[in-house]
This record gives structure tokens, sequence and C-alpha cells, in this order.
């Protein structure tokens, strides 16, 4: 009996099989350990300027502007 036979005429086996096969994995990948890995948090900063009404140059001239001057200052931002 060939395997496309076998899982044709038994179709059960081949899905107790695949799914032993994924709960052993899952297991396994559970019990990985990852010591190695460094733990890295990378700093970042978000800025949201909301002006309800205002229109688009208002907003670059009036809030963009000055928010973009103020952070400016601060060492290491690149965007």
């Amino acid at each position: 009996m060939t395997i496309s036979e076998l899982a044709i005429k038994r179709s059960t086996l081949v899905v107790i099989v695949f799914t032993a096969l994924t709960l052993l994995g899952l297991f396994c990948y559970t019990m990985l350990n990852y010591s190695l890995i460094p733990k890295i948090d990378a700093p970042y900063v978000i800025v949201v300027a909301q002006y309800p009404g205002a229109s688009a140059s208002e907003v670059e001239s009036s809030v963009t502007k000055k928010i973009e001057d103020a952070l400016s200052a601060l060492e290491n931002v690149k965007k």
C-alpha cells in the first residue's frame, strides 16, 4: 500500500498523525531556551498633535514647526 492509497483510504489516520506531530512541535517550541538572546529595548518617541477644524497650512505653521523646533534639540533622533 503506497502513501497516497493510505492517505485516501485511512484519512483519519493521517489527521491523527499530523495532529500528534503538531502537538509535539508546539510542546518542543515551549521548551526552547532563549537565554542567549539579548533583551533589547528600542527607544522611541511618538508625538501626536491634533488641531480640530484647522487647515493643513495652519497646522503646519502653528503646530508642526514648533514641535519640530523643540524636538530638533534632542540628540540621536533621525526621523
